[in-house]
């Protein structure tokens, strides 16, 4: 139970640094 759940975390962290990372450059061309 413990690898599935790491999984999911990492999965998660990914996902919300590729958001971020796709985000940002967006925000600071809009200035």
């Amino acid at each position: 139970m413990n690898r599935p759940a790491k999984l999911l975390s990492v999965g998660a962290l990914t996902l919300d640094t590729i958001l971020r990372v796709d985000t940002l450059p967006a925000r600071q061309g809009k200035f």
